[in-house]
């Protein structure tokens, strides 16, 4: 709810500027309304410039504070429409003198963008601030809607952009480049943000788009994510894959990425550089790629294993669908991994129930989980595995913990028959 009135800002000098102010969610925002009167004219109780013989401007002054109190409105509508929040105090004075004072609409018609420039702009955008991970993944995003539009013969523009131009996409996603569905929700979300980038810079005018933003993105499948049982993680290490040293390779990155509880992006790179010694004893340390946090954990007897094997020259790293498709072949000789779960499943935006192998389910994050699983299953506070896993959230670290349906009857026997 908001509450605008106004005030002079120095009721007791001869004359004052007038204020407007607005108030809601317990902020506060001051905008000058750039129009200073004589004190002895301003009624307080109505908040107007007195009618007066002596004051010939009152009621030009009047209506332009009638006219700023509108288009305050205005602003503050458009804004939680488009960005469905509320504006900070700085946004809603930036804005508001954009429309009033500048004459420069917030969204200027003619600053129009198609829908390419915005992204690679956006891509600009993100490697000017050192973001280059997340301009890659837009690179990508921008390629799946060329394709996309090429495929389905759909114009890449955003006043093509309706509910079946959503329909279609989730359509491309699902059946043509097969994703999950955490890996659509992502993308979409991706997607809105471009779009969103586009309004909040005027590039595209709010009435050119053919869709409620609310009703853009879908529902996240973190559902079908799994960590390893320690009997798992077991029979993946035992494996005998000398007849594929490719797979054999990529398991061994993959019991890092289990030992470490490290990002795929960060595991799949650790090398003997990353090793250090202090007072005789060696550790691991790394620089989180995602957050650029410094993680350092003891070189566990396992991980140091590995390096062992390869003569601390760890395997050259792969691309991450490379190595979800390697740990797939992996998984499928597993017997432990052809266990059969019923999980919750999108199909072009719907939710379906249905019936998969653990081995279907597997994937790089797959480590990171499992990691913080097992240790959360052996007692170890949560606060200490996120000092391995670099959460600096414990609810977050809480998602990461997954539990299949054999260990949570254990855990319900083990815990009854202690009644």
């Amino acid at each position: 709810m908001y509450h605008i009135s106004f005030q002079l800002d120095t009721p007791k000098a001869e004359e004052s500027m007038i204020l407007m102010i607005c108030t809601y969610d317990r902020l506060r925002c001051k905008i000058s309304t750039k129009r200073k009167i004589p004190v002895k004219y301003w009624n307080k109780a109505t908040q107007l410039v007195k009618s007066t013989i002596y004051f010939k401007d009152s009621e030009k002054v009047n209506t332009e504070l009638f006219n700023q109190r509108q288009t305050l409105i205005t602003v503050l509508k458009d804004f939680e429409t488009l960005f469905e929040r509320k504006p900070s105090p700085k946004e809603l004075t930036a804005a508001f003198k954009a429309e009033y004072f500048e004459k420069n609409p917030f969204f200027n018609p003619g600053k129009v963008k198609t829908f390419p420039e915005v992204i690679d702009e956006y891509i600009k955008t993100m490697n000017a601030e050192g973001k280059s991970k997340s301009a890659e993944k837009y690179n990508q995003i921008k390629d799946n809607l060329i394709e996309f539009c090429k495929i389905y013969k759909k114009p890449l523009a955003f006043e093509a952009i309706n509910m079946d131009f959503r329909a279609d996409l989730l359509d491309y996603f699902t059946s043509v480049k097969e994703f999950r569905q955490t890996t659509i929700h992502r993308k979409m979300k991706f997607i809105k943000t471009i779009i969103l980038y586009g309004l909040n810079n005027g590039y595209i005018k709010m009435d050119k788009l053919n869709i409620n933003l609310t009703k853009w993105g879908v529902a996240d499948g973190d559902a079908e994510n799994i960590a390893l049982s320690p009997e798992e993680l077991k029979e993946i290490e035992n494996l005998d894959l000398s007849d594929w040293p490719y797979l054999d390779r990529a398991r061994d990155r993959f019991l890092v990425g289990c030992y470490t509880g490290a990002r795929f992006g960060d595991f799949i790179r650790l090398n003997k550089h990353h090793i250090k010694s202090v007072d005789g004893k060696d550790y691991i340390s790394f620089r989180q790629e995602k957050t650029g946090q410094i993680v350092t954990q003891p070189l566990w007897p396992d991980l140091r294993r590995i390096f062992e094997k390869y003569k601390y020259e760890l395997p050259k790293p792969i691309s991450n669908q490379n190595f979800n498709t390697y740990l797939f072949e992996i998984a499928s000789k597993c017997k432990l991994l052809q266990h059969q779960m019923e999980i919750s499943d999108f199909q072009k935006g719907r939710k379906i129930n249905k019936i998969v192998t653990r081995a279907e389910l597997i994937s790089a994050h797959t480590a990171r989980r499992t990691f913080a699983t097992i240790y959360a299953n052996k007692g170890v506070d949560l606060e200490v595995i996120a000092l391995g896993t670099g959460h600096k959230s414990i609810t977050q670290l809480k998602n990461y913990i997954k539990i299949n349906d054999i260990q949570k009857a254990n855990i319900m026997e083990n815990a009854f028959s202690k009644l």
